[in-house]
């Protein structure tokens, strides 16, 4: 689960909804970066979005703002260049490498759509003692991912972070690079040049400090050692 920064939060699906109906209905930039701002703001004061976002509508940007803390201890406020520990929506860079190789039949796609019935460590009632160990791909693979398949692949979805794991674990087998390597290729195609991987102590310019909410008070979020993760 390695730390993944980027410089935009990307929000809620309905929040996106929002905003393409948005796009597609105003005929004004300039009513369509008030409407998008009214909406966020109102997400931020109702304690579900705090953060960075930039809309983008064909070429051009037509929003980009920020809400919120990026430090509730030194009260540093969001800034659109602030970068943040994006979680599971690394999953979106790991898709992106895996269909390169499945367009060239070099792997299939089951696993890449929650389809292949590979267990969950997730659910283990141990999981965030596990998350605080460094550990590398095929130790967590061999350790918490190599259970009996729950369904014949291709015929249910079941979300399965396992199941990204072995994807980025044979994106490395297969392609002979590095999981970190790759996503700087990618990246850098794409001209996301606040977009990367660090390690659990490294030093990131502009990183926000994560934080959860439990029992409704907002607190730090748990340390999570992020050796692997894809």
């Amino acid at each position: 689960m390695l730390q993944r920064w980027s410089a935009t939060t990307i929000f809620k699906a309905a929040g996106a909804g929002l905003l393409t109906a948005i796009l597609c209905s105003c005929t004004g930039a300039a009513s369509s970066k008030n409407k998008i701002a009214q909406i966020l703001q109102q997400y931020h004061r109702n304690g579900k979005f705090s953060g960075s976002a930039l809309v983008g509508y064909g070429d051009a940007v037509v929003y980009e703002g920020a809400f919120g803390l990026a430090d509730e201890t030194w009260k540093i406020a969001n800034t659109p260049a602030t970068r943040f520990q994006i979680g599971s929506l690394t999953k979106q860079f790991t898709a992106a490498l895996v269909l390169e190789l499945a367009q060239k039949g070099r792997l299939n796609l089951d696993a890449l759509g929650h389809s292949a019935g590979v267990p969950d460590l997730v659910h283990r009632s141990d999981i965030m003692q596990i998350v605080k160990e460094p550990a590398t791909p095929q130790e967590v693979i061999s350790k918490y991912c190599s259970n009996a398949i729950e369904f014949t692949p291709s015929t249910q979805f079941k979300y399965s972070n396992c199941g990204y794991l072995i994807l980025g674990a044979l994106y490395e087998r297969v392609t002979g690079e590095t999981y970190a390597d790759g996503l700087r290729r990618l990246t850098a195609r794409a001209g996301l040049t606040d977009t990367g991987i660090s390690g659990p102590r490294a030093i990131v310019p502009r990183l926000a400090t994560a934080y959860v909410v439990e029992n409704g008070q907002q607190i730090k979020a748990p340390y999570i050692d992020w050796s692997v993760a894809f």
